[in-house]
């Protein structure tokens, strides 16, 4: 291949790039016009928190329309469809509080793999320490692999 060919070759390349890069631009940039971003721990926290205030809102609204029901002896379909969404909405509540400790724990993907990285230089120092001894390495291998197979779920 001669070097004319390679230059138009890259060249025909580097605008198939820039075509595909504006169409993927096009593609992620919302009504608004904004481009996806991700958003951090903080911010996650404080969505989840103003989502939990809001249900909790809801929720004290439904049980005193249930209330004012009861007082007025209303039909059993509308008090029981009011102590089902009172039910989801506490669902929901339960959901979203999971999600928090979650946040609040800090454990992401990027945690946990390096973590599993660390556990695996661990057990591979233990491996070798082992051969050196002219010890069995069998466990450490499972382990090894376990910890392999962990860190290819994660990715």
């Amino acid at each position: 291949m001669s070097d004319k060919d390679f230059e138009q070759m890259l060249k025909d390349l580097r605008q198939q790039y820039l075509e595909k890069q504006s169409d993927t631009e096009r593609t992620t940039v919302s009504d608004k016009g904004e481009v996806f971003t991700p958003v951090s721990q903080e911010e996650k926290r404080n969505k989840v928190l103003e989502a939990l205030h809001l249900l909790e809102e809801k929720k004290l609204l439904l049980s005193n329309k249930l209330d004012d029901l009861h007082q007025q002896a209303a039909s059993y379909e509308q008090i029981s469809k009011l102590k089902h969404q009172i039910e989801a909405l506490k669902h929901k509540q339960s959901l979203l509080k999971q999600k928090l400790e979650y946040i609040d724990s800090g454990e992401s993907d990027f945690v946990k793999k390096e973590k599993l990285k660390r556990q695996l230089t661990e057990l591979e120092l233990k491996r070798c320490r082992a051969i050196l001894s002219k010890k069995s390495c069998d466990k450490i291998d499972q382990k090894i692999n376990q910890k392999k197979d962990l860190l290819r779920k994660i990715k």
